[in-house]
């Protein structure tokens, strides 16, 4: 892990953060950067995945912020940091999105090694992969969930109906390379 990383990142959450989170949140309680989640925080959120966070995102998290920064509409925070635009950090989307499947959503099988860290809007989301040692970054479409058994719309083709597993897509080989390409201004949407 990069501490020139963590610090570019750091110095990119000056005016240009505030200045958006003001336009796109104005009467949110976001409008400012979350304060850095505590150790405790990141240790319950460890405990509840049943594995570390990578490196990366726990320094970032502990020495830059409980999310509200970075690639999408910001880095989800840990207890209590910043939400996506539903009101839920990192962890609420995991338990959620890896709980049972919501009724009539049988085929709904969200991987527990993918944590999601940003929101892209439209149900786009980029994950880290636990699993991985360098923090591979997959994008997860979960609008784009129909399942097959569950559709009943005549108009949506078999060509629009995804399986649970083509929901996602390689975006990075590993969090730092993720992090650089947003502070290079590369990382697409």
């Amino acid at each position: 892990m990069s501490a020139d990383l963590v610090s570019r990142v750091r110095a990119r959450l000056g005016d240009e953060n505030r200045i958006w989170m003001n336009e796109h949140y104005p009467r949110s309680s976001h409008a400012a950067q979350p304060a850095s989640a505590s150790a405790d925080a990141i240790a319950r959120a460890e405990a509840r995945l049943g594995k570390p966070l990578p490196a990366l995102l726990r320094t970032l998290y502990l020495e830059v912020g409980n999310g509200g920064f970075g690639p999408g509409f910001g880095l989800l925070g840990v207890a209590g940091g910043f939400p996506d635009d539903r009101g839920h950090d990192a962890l609420a989307l995991w338990e959620q999105w890896t709980g049972e499947p919501p009724p009539g959503h049988q085929a709904w099988a969200f991987p527990p090694r993918y944590l999601p860290i940003a929101h892209w809007g439209c149900s786009a989301y980029s994950c880290v992969d636990l699993d991985d040692p360098a923090g591979r970054v997959v994008r997860f479409w979960a609008d784009r969930f129909v399942p097959v058994e569950e559709d009943e719309d005549e108009e949506i083709q078999p060509t629009t109906r995804a399986t649970f597993a083509q929901l996602f897509e390689d975006e990075a080989p590993s969090l730092t390379d993720w992090l650089e390409r947003w502070l290079a201004g590369t990382l697409a949407f």
